[in-house]
């Protein structure tokens, strides 16, 4: 497990996903603060899985096809990437409200 700078631990699952996404940027030849960032969306995504109680690696997808949409849309404009990610953050935020209250 690693210590993170959201302040929680990585199950071992959710460390080798990250590993996984973040050798496959580098041997991409991604810029470091490309890599930085969807570190940083993955781990937020992580944290709010657990705020919301779900599983943390549902709708990530494979490391690969995370990495090939990370960078497709990230060459496209980076500022589209952080929108999609949250837009996904917020779409888990509202569905795990909506499944609390219909518990």
């Amino acid at each position: 497990m690693t210590q993170t700078k959201l302040n929680f631990r990585l199950t071992d699952e959710e460390d080798r996903y990250l590993s996984k996404v973040l050798d496959r940027l580098i041997a991409k030849g991604a810029q470091v603060d490309v890599v930085n960032q969807a570190r940083e969306h993955i781990l937020e995504h992580f944290q709010e899985a657990r705020v919301q109680d779900q599983n943390s690696l549902e709708g990530l997808g494979t490391a690969d096809h995370f990495v090939e949409d990370y960078l497709k849309r990230s060459n496209h404009n980076s500022s589209r990437t952080f929108r999609y990610v949250s837009i996904l953050v917020f779409a888990l935020i509202v569905y795990g409200g909506y499944y609390l209250f219909l518990r």
